[in-house]
């Protein structure tokens, strides 16, 4: 490992051809097949770190400070503004009984990630040798690495986390999940054993669906595999513990990649996910999965029907991270019904909200320029102003769920909804000159 430690320069970058903003266990492992021609599984680079008292994190750019211009006050009794993607099973699990850990999942659900990151470093640094604490963090870093668009080192996570289970399960290091499962069935119940199960059938559901994201926006087909074996195995899990939230949402996801197939297995899972979910965030998720497989099928106008109103709800509940993929499918479906000046509303809307991953790509697709944002951006008009005097919908939006992300507080919104739109305006073009 000397090799690697040493190109790495402290700022945690390496030379071309890897030049990285941050190490995972994935890009270890191509860069080792790429100077080597081997190729490792990043769970073994994982142990062979370990072995050496080596942690790739010590690798990575250093973490951002706290904006605390754009944060909410949290208070101590936290009440979550938005479900999230998934259901989070926080009053049975380590973290949810910690007051800093409630804090940092709420950062998580008003969409604050970097700040959540950096909360959750905060805590994993007092985990001391509480594996299952460990283990829920990894879970929940991984989730919120996902809901960035950091595929990578969200399954570096995922793979952390479920080792992490295996240790204190006592599986073997090289066991698969399937001979986990199917040892675990045949476990005495207890707390401590359904909690370890728990959060590895949270973990699996990150895995599957960051995986179905890269084979359906990123059209890398290699993931359909990975997605159907990780959501396949975190749906049977999630049945035998009783988990029906998450058997529901799973259904979902599953739902979602077999859209646009010549099969009936996604309107079957859609059907079947009916009535599992705890509360009426779960009915919007099943309403945008079925503009999805609308919008699969060329239903276009029934498409954006089902997506419009469930980004309605989505702006209630506050979940702009559900709303930002959202617009993006809204805005593709304008585009294959050629409403262009649409689809390029519902881009910018959709990377206002939840700048992130492919969502941010989409301005691309609809050929936004950075002087276009730049100039909101620099304005002396108030953002909230424009957004108020707008007659669009979309943008009225966007208010309402800034409104309920930072507590109806002005001047936060206002920062946050600036700093969302430089960050759009540095992804469209790094070396534009802000004026």
């Amino acid at each position: 490992m000397t090799w690697l430690g040493l190109s790495v320069s402290p700022d945690g970058q390496r030379a071309e051809p890897f030049r990285y903003p941050a190490w995972t266990y994935a890009r270890i492992v191509k860069t080792i097949q790429h100077r080597y021609k081997i190729r490792y599984h990043p769970d073994h680079i994982r142990r062979l770190f370990k072995l050496h008292g080596l942690n790739h994190r010590r690798l990575r750019s250093p973490r951002p400070s706290l904006s605390v211009d754009v944060l909410p006050t949290l208070s101590p009794t936290l009440s979550p503004v938005a479900g999230g993607s998934c259901p989070d099973p926080s009053s049975c699990l380590p973290l949810g009984n910690m007051q800093d850990g409630a804090q940092a999942q709420e950062l998580h659900s008003r969409s604050f990630f970097p700040e959540a990151d950096v909360a959750f470093d905060q805590i994993e640094k007092k985990a001391g040798k509480n594996v299952l604490l460990k283990a829920e963090i990894a879970w929940r870093r991984a989730w919120n690495h996902y809901s960035q668009g950091n595929y990578e080192a969200a399954q570096d996570y995922v793979w952390e986390s479920i080792s992490l289970i295996k240790t204190h399960l006592d599986f073997p290091p090289d066991c698969r999940v399937a001979d986990m499962l199917a040892s675990a069935r045949h476990v005495p119940h207890s707390v401590t054993r359904d909690t370890a199960l728990t959060i590895l059938c949270q973990a699996l559901h990150v895995s599957g669906k960051s995986s179905v994201e890269q084979a359906k926006y990123w059209g890398k087909t290699d993931s359909i595999a990975e997605a159907e074996l990780a959501l396949r195995e975190c749906l049977d899990l999630a049945i035998s513990l009783d988990e029906w939230p998450l058997v529901g949402h799973t259904r979902l996801w599953l739902a979602i990649l077999h859209s646009g197939l010549p099969t009936h297995d996604a309107k079957e899972h859609l059907q079947k996910s009916a009535g599992l979910f705890a509360g009426a965030l779960g009915h919007v998720y099943s309403q945008r999965t079925q503009g999805i497989l609308q919008y699969c099928e060329y239903d276009l106008r029934g498409a954006r029907r089902s997506l419009l109103s469930a980004l309605e709800q989505f702006a209630d509940f506050g979940d702009a991270r559900a709303m930002g993929p959202t617009f993006h499918l809204v805005s593709r479906a304008a585009t294959r019904a050629h409403d262009y000046d649409s689809a390029r509303r519902y881009a910018i809307v959709g990377a206002l909200v939840h700048p992130y991953g492919f969502v941010l790509e989409r301005l691309r697709d609809v050929k936004l320029l950075a002087s276009e944002i730049n100039g909101i951006v620099n304005s002396d008009r108030h953002v909230l102003d424009a957004l108020r005097a707008s007659k669009r919908n979309e943008f009225r939006l966007v208010h309402r769920v800034t409104h309920r992300l930072v507590d109806g507080d002005e001047p936060k919104m206002e920062a946050l909804l600036r700093r969302n739109l430089s960050k759009i305006v540095r992804f469209l073009n790094p070396d534009f000159k802000a004026t």
